[in-house]
């Protein structure tokens, strides 16, 4: 497994280093750019390096993930409710924090990208090319995007990730009980405990 890890590591990093390659190229010819062009060329070359950096970060993490996971599927494997380090402490947490940190990688790259149009659209001919102006659309869906990272930013910090507490591992139907809360507790202090029927 562990060359198998590795080999599909350099396979990853192999094909997002014309990525990589390319962002640099671009970053290393601003000095020779100038108004919106410049503007161009920094967002374009930053989006090809960050997606190349993302590419290899991407596949070490999950190679990590899949050696553990195929370490204990060997270990265990008629129980299939200790492959997850979670699920084997009785517990089962979500996976918000994954789709926040999706959701921010993505609203960086399109505000990389649409920003910059601000600069290189060609504002002297929008009285000629009406159309020229849903260019500018993108930018304000960028800052949509924006603003709903940082919501549920917010609300992750606030309120931190879900638990569901289980008191049993495996489940059995009509005797296992669960407890489902977050890291903070709400105003009332409550919580849900409910029997698997």
């Amino acid at each position: 497994m562990g060359k198998g890890r590795w080999a599909a590591v350099g396979c990853a990093t192999l094909f997002a280093l014309p990525f990589c390659a390319a962002g640099i190229a671009t970053i290393f010819s601003v000095p020779r750019s100038h108004g919106h062009d410049l503007a161009v060329r920094i967002a374009a070359g930053s989006v090809f390096l960050i997606a190349g950096l993302a590419i290899i970060l991407g596949a070490i993490v999950v190679s990590r993930a899949t050696a553990s996971s195929f370490q204990l599927r060997q270990r265990y494997p008629d129980q299939p409710w200790m492959w997850r380090d979670d699920w084997a402490a009785n517990a089962i947490n979500d996976r918000g924090a994954f789709g926040l940190a999706t959701f921010w990688i993505f609203t960086i790259i399109w505000n990389l990208i649409s920003f910059p149009l601000i600069f290189a659209m060609p504002w002297r001919e929008v009285r000629d090319q009406p159309t020229v102006v849903f260019v500018f659309l993108f930018p304000v869906i960028g800052v949509l995007l924006f603003i709903g990272v940082l919501y549920k930013s917010g609300q992750r910090m606030k309120f931190g990730g879900s638990v569901c507490h289980v008191d049993r591992i495996p489940i059995v139907p009509g005797l296992s009980r669960f407890t489902a809360r977050s890291r903070r507790a709400c105003a009332t202090g409550r919580r849900t405990v409910s029997t698997c029927a």
